[in-house]
């Protein structure tokens, strides 16, 4: 709801005596939203959180990706494991990457384990193997450009980023699990015209949770990974798997 769809419906605050009208609320975090007049009047304006409210996704993630802390207390022994069993079920792991970001490139799925080694990721303590795509998309936004590409045009419309709810601010809160599970979300951006240009909140086209199947590694995927993929990745991974 736009802010002059908002008056429209609910009118202006009263001058005086006890406002009646629903509170608007951020979609993301819930915290209540106050109208904010443009340049002529309000309803020109624009819905904000409130200062000093809590934390949002929408605020936090305009010009970053969501979550690129290492672990606290990482666990080496823990990390060789879950490279190994990438390694067993890395056609599975990409399959459902490919799910989660549409047109995922090979050169992002390379990136991401990149990252991965960078950030520790493995050697979070309580990360399991099946978690892992929901935790690689967290380490970096996908534009367009660098999907897959169709007679060199990107086959990606929008530019994806991913969070989860508020309560989870860091990686480690993931195992800090609440009555019900931290909702993940992909958002779709505007892609920028101008090279060099990351997507802020005001660019965001639409929103959506994602399932997050738990068992998708008892399954083949339902696309079979082309042949030049498995030949690339069978070559490289174990490099970067560091075997």
């Amino acid at each position: 709801m736009t802010v002059p769809d908002y008056i429209k419906s609910y009118g202006h605050r009263p001058i005086a005596g006890t406002d009646l009208r629903p509170h608007p609320r951020c979609p993301f975090c819930g915290q209540g939203l106050t109208i904010v007049a443009g340049k002529t009047d309000y309803t020109t304006g624009h819905f904000a959180h409130f200062p000093n409210s809590g934390f949002c996704p929408s605020k936090e993630p305009a010009g970053r990706p969501y979550l690129r802390l290492s672990p606290v207390d990482p666990d080496p022994a823990h990390g060789d494991y879950l490279r190994k069993m990438f390694w067993k079920y890395w056609e599975r792991i990409y399959g459902r990457l490919c799910d989660l970001v549409p047109y995922l490139s090979l050169n992002e799925f390379i990136a991401l384990i990149r990252e991965a080694n960078r950030l520790r990721v493995w050697e979070y303590r309580h990360l399991e193997l099946w978690e892992i795509p929901y935790v690689f998309v967290l380490l970096a936004d996908f534009p367009a450009k660098t999907g897959i590409k169709k007679n060199g045009k990107p086959c990606r419309i929008y530019w994806f980023r991913f969070w989860y709810a508020p309560s989870v601010k860091s990686i480690d809160d993931l195992w800090i699990r609440p009555e019900i599970e931290p909702t993940l979300f992909r958002a779709s951006f505007e892609q920028p015209r101008r090279d060099g240009t990351i997507p802020g909140y005001d660019k965001l086209v639409k929103f959506y949770p994602i399932h997050q199947d738990r068992d998708y590694l008892a399954n083949q995927p339902e696309d079979p990974i082309k042949g030049w993929v498995r030949k690339e990745v069978e070559e490289r991974l174990p490099m970067l798997l560091r075997f």
